[in-house]
Formats: structure tokens, sequence, C-alpha cells
């Protein structure tokens, strides 16, 4: 099942009041009237519209980037097990 990256980051509930979805990226403010923010996107592969994780980054609003991390990656030589990306759907649905 396919869903929108709204949608996405909805579902997992996330504690944060001040927060925003821009495109397939994830915005919050831990603290509210703090500078940092939490930034989640994802992780992208070598396939078109897959994604291997999420990752997360702290970010000062006058410093940028603090830190960030990247998922972590199969050490097999196989190909890692990837995810689809969040895509939009058409709703095909009528209603009862």
């Amino acid at each position: 099942m396919d869903m929108h990256a709204r949608e996405f980051f909805a579902e997992l509930e996330l504690p944060f009041a001040d927060r925003a979805v821009v495109g397939d990226t994830y915005y919050a403010t831990p603290i509210p009237g703090a500078p940092l923010r939490l930034r989640i996107d994802f992780s992208p592969t070598q396939w078109a519209n897959e994604y291997a994780g999420l990752r997360l980054a702290t970010l000062h609003q006058d410093r940028g980037e603090l830190d960030d991390s990247e998922p972590v990656r199969p050490t097999s030589r196989s190909r890692p097990r990837v995810m689809r990306k969040p895509q939009m759907t058409k709703n095909t649905s009528t209603p009862t």
C-alpha cells in the first residue's frame, strides 16, 4: 500500500505539536521556542522511488545542521532490502 509522506509521518505519531511535512521531509520543533529543529527524511537508494530507511538530523536555526544519522547499511553482498517511497495514489473507491 502506497501512502503520502504526510500520512506516513502521521502514522508514526511523533509527539511534537509544532511540526510540518514539506515534500517527503518531516520537520519539528522538539521544544517550543527553542532554536533546535528535527528533520526526518527518506534515505535514498540507487533505485528510483525506493528508500533504505529514514535519516534523522538535528538543525540549529542559526548554525545549520548539527548532526545527522544515516541508516544502517546491510553487510551482505546481496542487494539490500528496500521499501517503496510513499507516493500519491488515486482514490478509486466508491462511497457506500
